[in-house]
């Protein structure tokens, strides 16, 4: 009787993970999870057991559903956006999916950006 469950994973997390299968998996892909394993091990003292759990989650759940996608690698997709225009960069610094220290990143390569930052804002 109701869709919204349903809706989330075919609009939502469907959409995201067929956008991430083709944008992402050059700089965030399979090869790339062991070495952020060791990362959480070596910084924040999480040990094997729970990175080898994460490691096997990802796998299965993030990156072996892009198997089911065509690629269509787009060279330069990751390259740095630079413009010598105006450019207002809003950026919400509890946001879960965009890394606090893109904002200043993204800035550096605009010279006449401005970065705005939302203290309380997520995505």
């Amino acid at each position: 009787s109701d869709n919204s469950a349903l809706d989330d994973v075919l609009l939502g997390q469907f959409q995201l993970q067929m956008f991430a299968c083709q944008e992402d998996m050059n700089i965030n892909g399979p090869e790339s999870i062991s070495t952020a394993s060791a990362q959480l091990r070596a910084d924040f003292g999480w040990p094997q057991k729970m990175t080898a759990e994460l490691e096997s989650g990802m796998i299965e759940g993030v990156y072996k559903p892009c198997d089911a996608f065509e690629k269509h690698p787009r060279p330069g997709m990751n390259d740095p956006v630079t413009a010598a225009i105006p450019t207002l960069i809003l950026q919400g610094l509890v946001d879960d999916q965009t890394a606090a220290s893109w904002g200043n990143l993204l800035a550096s390569h605009l010279p006449k950006g401005q970065l705005a930052l939302f203290p309380e804002s997520g995505h």
